[in-house]
């Protein structure tokens, strides 16, 4: 599967590449990076034309991770252009026990909404025991560069599935 979205930026096509979108993340969430890159893909599609004029998405996202935030920003620019909500309440895949927020996202482009919820299982409980560690600053340098391996493991092994493999996706 060729990691590759179309968005329209004016009268111009852009084609974003994800390698491109892994140079422009300034962290190592590059799990959360690859999952909503894929999310994006898969639910881009699901819209009339396929390629939307950026200045008409708007994203509400369950998330408030770097990689959630730089994907959307970096294929769409939600986040420069005011089109970008985060609700970390939002009650849909709250998978992490050890955080309040949600693997749940809707895209807009102010006529339809594509609702993305992150299919439970591609996150593995080893990832939020690692997360739970980063957060109460308990975790060793040993486990520090093992949960970041672990997000490069997911990422590739996420961009090898297709976007409906990863996400549940609702048209509204």
């Amino acid at each position: 599967m060729k990691n590759i979205i179309k968005v329209k930026n004016g009268d111009d096509v852009v084609v974003i590449n994800y390698d491109c979108l892994r140079q422009y993340h300034q962290d190592t969430n590059y799990a959360m990076l690859a999952i909503t890159f894929k999310g994006l893909q898969g639910a881009l599609k699901m819209f009339q034309n396929g390629i939307l004029q950026r200045k008409n998405i708007k994203i509400l996202s369950a998330h408030p991770g770097t990689g959630v935030r730089d994907a959307f920003e970096f294929v769409t620019r939600v986040v420069t252009n005011n089109a970008f909500t985060l609700d970390c309440t939002l009650p849909y895949a709250t998978y992490n026990p050890h955080k309040q927020m949600g693997y749940y996202f809707e895209i807009s482009n102010g006529n339809n909404t594509v609702n993305l919820t992150l299919k439970e299982g591609v996150l593995m409980p080893e990832f939020f025991e690692f997360f739970e560690k980063l957060q109460n600053k308990t975790a060793t340098k040993k486990e520090i560069n093992k949960f970041t391996d672990l997000k490069k493991s997911i990422e590739k092994k996420v961009l090898k599935k297709s976007p409906d493999k990863i996400f549940e996706f609702e048209v509204k």
